[in-house]
C-alpha cells in the first residue's frame, strides 16, 4: 500500500510538471502544447491539456501494466492520483 502512494505521488507530479511547464510556448514540448490547442478538449485533454485528466490517464495504464489488476484497488489509485494532482496544482497556482 505504501509503494501505491509514492507512484500515485510521482505520477501525480509528471502531469503537473507536463502540463503547466513542458507543453507550455517555448518549453521543450511546446509543439505538443500548440497541437493540443488546435484540438477538441475530450481528446486533449487526457493527452496533456488538463492536468486533472493526464493525471488519471496515466495512473489508469500506468496500474493495468505495472500492478497485479484489482477493480478496487485500481479505482483507488487513479482517484489518489487525481487527488494529489490537485493538491500540487493548489500549491503551485499559490506559489506562483
Amino acid at each position: 500500500m505504501g509503494a501505491c502512494l509514492i507512484y500515485s505521488l510521482l505520477l501525480a507530479v509528471v502531469a503537473v510538471v507536463f502540463n503547466r511547464i513542458l507543453i507550455a510556448e517555448g518549453m521543450i514540448f511546446g509543439f505538443w502544447g500548440k497541437l493540443l490547442d488546435r484540438m477538441p478538449e475530450k481528446i486533449s485533454y487526457p493527452l496533456g491539456g488538463c492536468a486533472y485528466c493526464f493525471g488519471g490517464q496515466i495512473a489508469l495504464w500506468y496500474y493495468f501494466f505495472v500492478e497485479n489488476w484489482n477493480i478496487f484497488n485500481h479505482v483507488f489509485f487513479v482517484s489518489l492520483t487525481i487527488l494529489f494532482t490537485h493538491l500540487i496544482l493548489w500549491i503551485y497556482d499559490k506559489t506562483e
